[in-house]
């Protein structure tokens, strides 16, 4: 059987339950269809984190940036996308561009971005095939008076503009 893997993205906080169910509900019946054709499916999620034990904690950035890239690069052309209201963790940008320089892609529209926003660009810039690049996009909720909820799956200022703008 080959195994065919697909890169998940989004921001971690807001987007657990919409990961948990694509890998949940939606995988096995994916791969009960692709198996008839002697394929499995595998998600690649770094929700669990990318191993920094070993590293510096000067480095953890970098390294999980690497993996990214990595994961992403080796799951082409298959990449997902889950967009709500979150703009996401914006790393260090000198990490951004030593990564981004090694992966032979010298485009500053990679720095001060979200590392959703670079997984995004990244897929887009590497991959021919564009149209196995799936983007989900929650509908926004009103919170109301829940300023624990907004924090968590609203993003304000400038981090809202450039939400937007991606």
């Amino acid at each position: 059987m080959k195994k065919v893997s697909c890169f998940l993205s989004s921001t971690f906080n807001d987007m657990q339950s919409e990961r948990d169910f694509f890998r949940l509900s939606l995988e096995d019946r994916i791969n009960d269809n692709l198996r008839k054709a002697g394929l499995f499916l595998e998600f690649i999620d770094l929700r669990w984190g990318v191993n920094v034990q070993n590293d510096e904690e000067s480095d953890y950035d970098k390294k999980v940036l690497s993996v990214c890239l990595g994961e992403i690069k080796s799951t082409k052309p298959f990449f997902i996308v889950f967009l709500g209201e979150r703009y996401g963790w914006v790393p260090k940008k000198e990490d951004v561009l030593s990564l981004v320089y090694e992966n032979d892609n010298n485009d500053v529209k990679f720095s001060d971005k979200s590392i959703t926003e670079i997984e995004i660009n990244y897929a887009l810039s590497t991959y021919v095939d564009t149209d196995k690049c799936l983007f989900y996009f929650r509908n926004p909720v009103n919170f109301g008076d829940d300023e624990k909820a907004k924090d968590k799956y609203e993003s304000t200022g400038s981090d809202l503009q450039k939400l937007n703008e991606l």
